[in-house]
């Protein structure tokens, strides 16, 4: 029952799993549609603050504009009336900083004497020099400057005129009427051009990305005198956000009621503008991302618990199973998990193992050389071919060869190990039986070359019982070849290597003896042979031909009242043994070397 309760709780437990990703993407979409409510309906707010500060300020750049023109009317104004006498020239150079973009189109100077006739010819007359001149000279002759020049006239204040469209273009005086209590004075004439002027002003900022539209008050009908587009953008639809935006300011300027009408375009965004369009599109698609990706991961993670548990029982298998002896330990000095082969190995339960400090187990002579490989890996070192005696439960000692590293955390120590007590038994043996046979082949060459010896000495004892010179010369020419072999076996003897002879070393030794023998006067003898060894049934047919090459060379290849020399080269050439022995003898007739015919 129990088991049963178990299992219906985990298949619960896995469903609920299952279904999480899709309860988060719907709780991640309900909340992505309130968010998106509550910025819907505090979004056109914001907008419309932003606007109305931005529509405000370009509004209040605009108001000083025009101010400052009427500033600088009045100054001309106190210009003349503070002057006696003004040349056209001083009117000139006195205008001049106030022509150009953004400021007055012309500026002209007419005497109250000279009214209304001066209007056509005006004596004081200064224009831009960007400006349409002859439009400007019309414009100063038109009605609409006459109507406001008597409305200054009448009373002392600047007055502007009803704006005069001319093509895209629109130009409007302002007349500034002033005199003296003699009556003398005149007329102060200045001219914009509308679109000029807010052209200069709405050139920075967000006023690229909005419409201005001027309307004259004054006018039956309020009718445009300017439309100033935006820079970008487009018009926005009327039932948008941006579409719905308006700002109105009314602007009082010279006796004229201007209406400037601000309106965005579509590229209008300011900072404080979140989208909540945007954010419900993008709150939606993370939510479905969210739990499509969730559901993933979660199928990925039973995927991934499903290779863990087959991986872990893997792992468990092999490690059980290995014939070798597998540790996991930490730097401390414990063991924390342990195969079979340790029971098999030193007859102590795993169970007693882990857990337990496996210094307790170490000789005591061993005990310092572990700790020093232990403070290795705790450096992240790695041990290899260590080998310490452990004590097995019966009390005696198991040598034991380890290879170990340490883990990423520094911590713990994962090591195989394997007994090895039987095998250095063995290399104890087989090293006791090859000292016992070098000792013996050390024997038999010793023996061999005292047979030798003793076989030379025995003809010695024969040629004193027979003194011809043919047996003499024979028994020498036999113990020659004695003397060859047994300085072999003797030279085997002492360098202790029974398989191979160094006959550089054995050709300087047994020509020099050879030498020494026979020779009956001086022999300058010269041995010159490269380092090799020649296995030993090589090195004493090598030998015994080098024997009697020399023995040659010193019996019939000396010459008379002559210093005998006496040259020995041997090298090896790949599988053979080059051997030449040379001397200042006379040499061999060349004849003996010719074919008969």
């Amino acid at each position: 029952m129990a088991d049963r309760r178990k299992v219906i709780v985990s298949r619960i437990a896995g469903r609920l799993a299952g279904a999480a990703p899709l309860f988060i993407s719907l709780a991640g979409m309900v909340l992505t549609l309130i968010l998106f409510l509550s910025l819907q309906g505090s979004r056109q707010e914001a907008l419309e603050q932003s606007f109305r500060h931005d529509a405000a300020s370009h509004a209040q750049l605009i108001a000083a504009a025009m101010e400052m023109r009427l500033n600088e009317i009045q100054a001309l104004a106190r210009f003349f009336m503070g002057s006696a006498v003004v040349s056209k020239e001083e009117f000139s150079e006195f205008v001049q900083p106030w022509l150009g973009f953004g400021k007055f189109q012309g500026l002209a100077w007419m005497p109250t004497l000279e009214y209304p006739a001066g209007v056509v010819g005006l004596p004081y007359v200064e224009l831009s020099r960007t400006a349409n001149q002859a439009a400007l000279q019309t414009f100063l002759r038109s009605p609409e400057t006459s109507v406001a020049v008597e409305q200054s006239m009448l009373s002392d204040m600047p007055v502007a005129s009803r704006p005069h469209p001319d093509g895209d273009v629109a130009y409007m005086t302002i007349a500034l009427s002033v005199g003296n209590k003699d009556g003398s004075g005149g007329t102060i004439l200045g001219i914009m051009e509308i679109h000029d002027l807010l052209e200069s002003e709405l050139i920075y900022g967000s006023s690229k990305s909005i419409n201005l539209v001027v309307r004259d008050a004054s006018q039956s009908g309020a009718p445009v005198i300017h439309d100033h587009k935006a820079l970008y953008g487009k018009v926005p639809r009327p039932s948008s956000a941006l579409g719905r935006l308006l700002f109105l300011h009314h602007h009082d300027f010279a006796g004229r009621n201007l209406i400037f009408e601000f309106r965005p375009s579509t590229d209008y965004l300011p900072g404080i503008d979140v989208s909540p369009w945007f954010t419900l599109a993008s709150g939606l698609a993370l939510s479905t991302f969210l739990g499509l990706y969730l559901r993933s991961l979660s199928m990925g993670l039973g995927s991934a618990e499903k290779k863990a548990r087959q991986l872990t029982e893997e792992f468990e298998l092999y490690f059980s199973t290995a014939l070798d002896m597998f540790a996991i330990a930490d730097t401390d000095g414990h063991f924390l998990k342990l195969n079979p082969q340790w029971e098999v190995a030193l007859g102590w339960p795993v169970a007693t193992l882990q857990g337990s400090l496996f210094l307790d187990y170490v000789h005591p002579d061993d005990i310092e050389r572990t700790k020093a490989a232990v403070s290795q890996l705790s450096n992240r070192e790695t041990v290899v071919d260590f080998v310490n005696r452990y004590r097995t439960a019966s009390g005696d000692y198991r040598m034991i060869e380890w290879r170990s590293v340490t883990g990423p955390d520094g911590k713990t120590i994962y090591a195989a190990a394997r007994d090895i007590s039987e095998r250095i038994r063995m290399e104890d043996s087989m090293r006791k039986s090859l000292r016992e046979k070098e000792a013996l082949l050390k024997e038999v060459h010793h023996r061999v070359k005292n047979n030798l010896q003793i076989i030379s000495s025995m003809l010695d004892l024969q040629t004193a019982k027979d003194s011809s010179p043919a047996f003499a010369a024979a028994v020498e020419e036999a113990q020659g070849r004695i003397r060859t072999m047994a300085l072999i076996h003797e030279q085997l003897y002492r360098q202790g290597d029974f398989a191979s002879i160094n006959f550089g070393l054995y050709a300087d030794e047994l020509a020099s003896s050879l030498v020494r023998d026979f020779a009956r006067r001086p022999v300058a003898l010269s041995v010159d042979v490269r380092d090799f060894t020649l296995d030993l049934s090589s090195a004493i047919s090598c030998g015994l031909a080098l024997n009697e090459l020399v023995t040659n060379a010193i019996k019939y290849g000396v010459p008379e009242n002559a210093k005998a020399r006496i040259a020995i080269t041997a090298f090896r050439r790949e599988d053979e043994c080059v051997l030449r022995v040379s001397d200042n003898g006379p040499g061999l007739d060349p004849a003996l070397f010719e074919k008969p015919e």
